[in-house]
């Protein structure tokens, strides 16, 4: 089929990869170029980066109302048969969704979780109505039907970060899409309307959200695997520590004081919640650079048994 590609992050540029193998790629839209890092580089998407080697034309406007035009441009010289958008980050107008066919992947077992971050919510509840739906769009925010829905075991993602997510989830999302594609094409299409009254909503995660209260491991674990890539921290004294990297979690050393040290051992550390504790592997404190647990605590004297002075 003849289709046009809306995305930008590199969970959409697998998706997209998927896709050319079996349909005809008119263009791909994507979202402007962002300064990146400290220096403030401007980087590309990934999205752009895969259209660009692979001599697809490729959009990237500032406005929602420029989409409009773009696709027209398309139009004069071929027929779009649908439209496939995938963590693309940007509404599409009336007009574009009264136009055309337009199918968006999303991240959750939709009613629930409409909104920008489905599959880190998701991590954060414990992997509650972890799935993959496709919507047939409409003007609402995820409240189109239903094309297509999968539930997606635990145990497929569990332990994974959210990115390795993303990744364990492209196979699963290629295949719902070509499955809703090819009933386009043999005119089967069934779409079925969403449960409206059941509907939940999850918004943009920031740095906020990403605070570990070292309350209960389990929860905090969960939230480092879906918000480490934006930098989970606590504070720690007068300033922030951020928590690098957690390798695991456990529930039988019941200290019910945080911030203990229960073991430490090959660059590792073993710090209490008020339930369980966690074994964390580096941390970043404030202005320094990343370190091992174990050199954090050399760097304040801290031995087994002594106490994390956790706010």
């Amino acid at each position: 089929m003849n289709i046009v590609f809306f995305g930008t992050p590199l969970f959409a540029k697998e998706i997209l990869e998927g896709l050319t193998k079996n349909h005809n790629v008119l263009s791909v839209i994507t979202q402007p170029d962002k300064p990146f890092g400290r220096k403030k580089i401007l980087k590309a998407p990934e999205v752009k980066e895969y259209a660009l080697m692979n001599d697809i034309p490729c959009f990237q406007p500032e406005k929602s109302v420029d989409i409009i035009e773009i696709l027209y441009d398309i139009e004069a010289k071929w027929s779009i048969e649908a439209i496939i958008v995938v963590a693309y980050g940007k509404i599409l107008k009336k007009e574009v969704i009264s136009r055309y066919i337009c199918l968006n992947l999303h991240g959750s077992l939709l009613p629930h979780y409409r909104g920008a971050s489905p599959i880190q919510t998701s991590i954060m509840n414990d992997y509650k109505h972890f799935g993959l739906s496709v919507i047939y769009m409409d003007e609402g925010l995820d409240s189109g039907d239903i094309a297509a829905i999968q539930e997606i075991e635990k145990s497929v993602i569990e332990r994974k970060d959210v990115a390795e997510v993303f990744h364990a989830l492209v196979p699963y999302g290629i295949s719902l899409l070509e499955k809703v594609l090819q009933d386009i094409k043999n005119n089967t299409l069934n779409l079925v309307s969403q449960e409206h009254d059941k509907a939940s909503y999850c918004r943009k995660l920031t740095k906020s959200d990403c605070y570990l209260d070292f309350i209960d491991s389990y929860t905090c674990y969960l939230h480092f695997l879906a918000l480490g890539h934006i930098g989970t921290w606590t504070y720690y004294k007068d300033g922030i520590l951020k928590i690098s990297a957690i390798q695991d979690y456990v529930l039988d050393k019941v200290c019910k004081q945080k911030g203990v040290i229960l073991a430490i051992e090959q660059g590792r550390a073993c710090i209490s919640c008020e339930n369980g504790a966690l074994w964390i592997e580096s941390v970043t404190p404030q202005n320094k650079s990343k370190m091992t647990m174990t050199s954090f605590l050399q760097s304040q004297n801290l031995k087994v048994g002594d106490r994390l002075l956790f706010e």
